[in-house]
């Protein structure tokens, strides 16, 4: 068994499978859909695979995290269960102002979805649990990662391996308080807490799912990671996830998102190419499609040049 399954075969097979005593660490750009990435992730995981997820948490809380959950397995669109429209009948709905007939249609089917008393109790036995991190450190971290393992996680009886993954969403640099009295500088630290999860991963041989954020637009190679250096030296391999231009999406439309794998250990990565996948963000929804070729830096390239040499020539036309 090298890794586990997590839907997506085309970018488990480039980033060398979801392995024991290993970090798959993916980057995403802003609002780019990288904590529903996530949770599709480890509600695959503990939904066909019947095996126990730890979802850390820096952002949502347990309460966004089980709405976002059961957006993704009725498919039905985040909003209206923030809402609560889906609890509503016609005439309920048609007070609080939605007015479209075909609107209402939809919001009914969505609500019987929701009502449906097996989609409840499959959420319910779901083996996910919640840990939310906010303000926290990785060093602080690790106490509750090791408790759940030693609690909730058992050895296959056959490789003797934990059957599990910790999703760890996001990895940030540093937090103010690892910051305070100034001894160590936010790379320093960043990357003994990087560090840190390393250790802890390849200590009790689990895999862990590890997101984190973008620091320019350039998206080449692996330096527009926050902390590129020191995550690079830790985890097994490196994606970025992130949202086609609608440039991008004009020259390859099969898919509104893209992965590209720019390092794995054990993976062939995407050096000339990336994974499409066609994202709806609305319920949480990835679906990976066939790998694209097109060089959008070169042909980018090409139209700044073509663009500087029509501004030339109009100067000139008008000198």
């Amino acid at each position: 068994n090298l890794g586990l399954d997590v839907g997506y075969p085309i970018w488990q097979s480039r980033v060398g499978q979801l392995r024991n005593g290993s970090i798959t660490f993916v980057a995403g750009t802003s609002k780019c859909g990288k904590s529903s990435f996530a949770l599709r992730s480890a509600l695959m995981v503990a939904h066909k695979l019947n095996l126990p997820v730890l979802l850390v948490d820096s952002e949502l809380n347990k309460d966004d995290q089980q709405i976002r959950l059961i957006g993704i397995l009725a498919k039905v669109p985040f909003n209206i269960i923030e809402t609560g429209y889906w609890k509503l009948n016609a005439d309920e709905l048609k007070a609080e102002g939605v007015v479209d007939q075909l609107m209402i249609e939809q919001v009914l089917e969505y609500g019987k979805r929701m009502k449906d008393p097996a989609f409840r109790e499959m959420v319910n036995r779901l083996p996910i649990d919640y840990q939310s991190i906010y303000g926290m450190g990785i060093p602080e971290v690790v106490p509750h990662m090791r408790r759940w393992i030693l609690t909730k996680v058992k050895p296959n009886s056959e490789s003797k391996f934990p059957q599990c993954l910790i999703v760890y969403d996001y990895i940030k640099l540093a937090t103010v308080n690892e910051l305070k009295g100034g001894k160590l500088a936010e790379w320093q630290v960043h990357g003994l807490n990087v560090a840190a999860l390393h250790d802890f991963c390849n200590k009790y041989h689990i895999p862990i799912l590890a997101f984190g954020q973008t620091n320019r637009e350039l998206d080449t190679d692996f330096n527009c990671v926050a902390g590129a250096k020191r995550i690079v030296e830790n985890v097994t391999s490196i994606s970025l996830l992130k949202a086609k231009t609608e440039n991008e999406y004009a020259l390859d439309p099969n898919g509104t998102h893209l992965i590209r794998v720019f390092a794995a250990r054990y993976g062939r990565a995407t050096p000339n190419s990336y994974i499409n996948f066609h994202v709806n963000l609305e319920c949480g929804e990835f679906e990976e499609r066939e790998l694209g070729t097109v060089n959008f830096a070169e042909i980018r390239q090409q139209q700044n040049r073509n663009y500087a040499r029509r501004r030339e020539q109009d100067g000139e036309a008008e000198d």
